[in-house]
């Protein structure tokens, strides 16, 4: 079948105003889940389709990443997409380049790693203008600190007294002619003043790298290198950093200094440092541009907390990108691919994916579980407003009993009748009766996605899911449908 439908793939060769419009029109098909009486294949998934999002479920050994993932993969890959793809375990690079050298995109793929692929996304995100405010929220998302306390509870004194310090951080080294990275912050948190006195000694004043950078600004506002508003900045935070700061209690400074000291350290040492803490940037978001594929291979299972935080900053970046760069008639699909999704998730997923489609992006998330999702957000309407905003749902074999029951739940139910017969006696003799009830059911109960077939030798290299879209009715007059995707 695929190799039919890869015939429909190769942008502007379908004829009409659309395809004149639009080298990757909305309503192009990628995938067909079936086939009709006559073989032709049937129930497309298309580009536009794509755009809306889509999160596959199942449990692991469920087939759902060398099924549907790899046919999404492939789908895309010869539709000639740009892809940002995350990876969990160390296998997975080694397997995505396996599916993506099935339809020759190989040459595409650009790995970034511990050794290779430098990018400063903190001087990269203030270079394409982003204010202080934004970059604080950048660095709040990153840190998983954007946060479970802070954005559920704008009144949470600790999240605001972080991103405090990161907005006076910020300042100060763009006051003082300093680059932006996670290793400068570093330096800066680890040389504040603790105590109003301590801000005035000489000592303070000869050692501080924030001391420095509070000079070195004075000296570019003496040079009248300075607008009024830059002015206005240093005075801001001078006082922060000689008065405010030293003057908190010992327990809120201290609080705040530990957590933005547990923030900035990973990319203090090591490779984070040398990967995203200077240098110039020699692969950017703009290469996504002419079709490249970034695979970012710092896998979470061998490089533990730096893999999650380097692929989740990536990940950001590329949806701050994305957001930003004009659409035409040419703007090429962008793919954000994730397998165990959850280890890369931050709230920042739920406001992008609600303007994914304007911006020409098909996000695709792969985990075992709801819970998965639930427990890395924090919340569970956070969760199920992501959920709600990933159109199409595949449902691999689960059995996770609250994912099911919510798979079910979302599926939907109908209207059944039952008829219920009777009977009774006494002295008078025996009657019969008859009745009928209306009752809802489940159109998929939750017990039959513990039956789905998962794949292998035994089950012929097919696997089962249950496909669901709200708003599509597909050939078998439903909003919902059993597939067959195969693992070749």
């Amino acid at each position: 079948m695929f190799d039919r439908i890869k015939k429909l793939l190769a942008p502007g060769e379908e004829k009409g105003e659309l395809a004149r419009r639009e080298l990757w029109p909305m309503d192009q098909p990628l995938y067909a889940f079936g086939t009709d009486a006559k073989g032709r294949p049937v129930d497309f998934l298309t580009i536009g389709d794509l755009y809306e999002g889509t999160m596959v479920l199942g449990r692991s050994g469920s087939g759902k990443t060398s099924s549907t993932g790899r046919a999404i993969l492939h789908a895309t890959g010869a539709a000639q997409y740009a892809m940002v793809i995350t990876t969990a375990k160390p296998g997975d690079a080694r397997e995505v380049r396996e599916f993506l050298s099935q339809v020759g995109r190989e040459k595409d793929i650009i790995e970034v790693n511990p050794q290779s692929g430098s990018f400063n996304f903190l001087q990269y995100w203030a270079d394409m203008g982003a204010d202080t405010g934004q970059l604080v929220e950048m660095l709040m998302t990153i840190a998983g600190t954007s946060s479970r306390a802070g954005r559920g509870n704008q009144d949470d004194i600790w999240s605001k007294a972080m991103r405090e310090w990161l907005a006076n951080a910020l300042d100060l080294l763009r006051l003082a002619g300093q680059p932006l990275s996670m290793s400068y912050l570093a330096a800066l948190a680890k040389t504040t003043a603790q105590t109003r006195e301590e801000a005035e000694s000489g000592e303070w004043h000869r050692t501080s790298t924030v001391a420095y950078c509070l000079k070195e600004a004075k000296t570019r506002e003496e040079a009248g290198d300075f607008t009024p508003s830059q002015i206005a900045d240093l005075e801001l935070c001078g006082r922060y950093w000689l008065y405010e700061l030293p003057g908190m209690a010992d327990r809120t400074r201290s609080s705040v200094e530990m957590t933005t000291n547990a923030t900035l350290a990973p990319f203090s040492r090591g490779w984070l440092r040398d990967r995203f803490c200077g240098g110039t940037a020699d692969i950017t978001p703009e290469l996504l541009e002419s079709g490249k594929i970034l695979l970012l291979n710092y896998p979470v299972k061998e490089y533990q907390e730096a893999g999650q935080l380097a692929q989740t900053a990536w990940k950001l970046m590329v949806q701050r990108w994305v957001e930003r760069r004009p659409i035409t008639a040419e703007t090429r699909p962008l793919l954000l691919f994730s397998d165990e999704c959850q280890f890369f998730l931050t709230r920042e997923d739920v406001q992008f994916q609600t303007t994914a489609r304007s911006s020409r992006t098909a996000t695709v998330y792969l985990t075992q579980n709801r819970p998965n999702v639930v427990k890395e957000l924090g919340d569970e309407k956070e969760a199920d407003s992501l959920f709600g905003n990933l159109a199409t749902k595949i449902f691999h074999c689960n059995d996770e009993r609250s994912t099911n029951e919510w798979a079910a739940y979302t599926i939907g139910q109908n209207l059944v009748y039952r008829k219920s017969d009777g009977a009774s006696g006494g002295q008078s003799g025996f009657g019969f009766n008859t009745g009928r009830s209306e009752q809802r059911d489940f159109e998929v109960a939750p017990s039959e996605f513990l039956s789905l077939r998962t794949g292998g030798p035994q089950n012929g290299l097919q696997c089962q899911a249950v496909l669901f879209r709200s708003g599509r009715t597909w050939t078998n007059g439903k909003h919902f449908r059993l597939v067959t995707i195969s693992q070749t």
